[in-house]
């Protein structure tokens, strides 16, 4: 998983107090959700965070409870860091980002693409399960899976993106 990190910070209100240290704090946060997040899906994540003002001697690349923290180079947007590395992944790559030229740069090199308020309600949910696992409890909750609504097949393409996402 490749995410827009300032774009999903964004969508999950962690950027409204934003200022010097509000900002590090928003990082920090969105590195701590997704490590929980990570901690129940198991998915390889990396977080691209924009650095293009920021100077040259700190442009770093972290790892953070098994989060992947990467800063785009001096001068570059986090978007085209994105983009590269989506390239290369290929149909390996789910991107989070609701930046639609992102979206459909990553989408046309065969990576799904998904809105960050879409991931923003599988990360809560994730996030709820993985807590509620951690209590005992005395009954166990039944999912129904039984099939709900017409039958009608998608394009291929968006079958391909929707089992990607489903993943998450």
């Amino acid at each position: 998983m490749i995410i827009d990190g300032y774009n999903l910070a964004h969508a999950l209100g962690l950027l409204d107090g934003f200022g010097g240290d509000e900002l590090e704090q928003a990082r920090d946060d969105l590195c701590g959700m997704l490590a929980m997040y990570k901690k129940a899906k198991a998915h390889k994540i990396t977080v691209v965070f924009d650095a293009q003002y920021a100077p040259e001697y700190e442009t770093r690349n972290d790892t953070i409870k098994g989060i992947r923290i990467k800063y785009s180079p001096h001068g570059r947007l986090a978007d085209s860091v994105i983009k590269n590395m989506a390239r290369k992944e290929r149909e390996r790559a789910i991107v989070v980002s609701s930046d639609r030229d992102v979206a459909e740069t990553v989408q046309a090199s065969g990576a799904a693409a998904v809105s960050s308020q879409e991931f923003q309600s599988r990360l809560v949910e994730a996030i709820y399960f993985a807590q509620e696992a951690d209590v005992p409890r005395s009954k166990e909750r039944r999912i129904d899976t039984r099939k709900k609504g017409p039958g009608f097949r998608s394009k291929k393409k968006r079958r391909k993106t929707k089992a990607k996402a489903q993943k998450l």
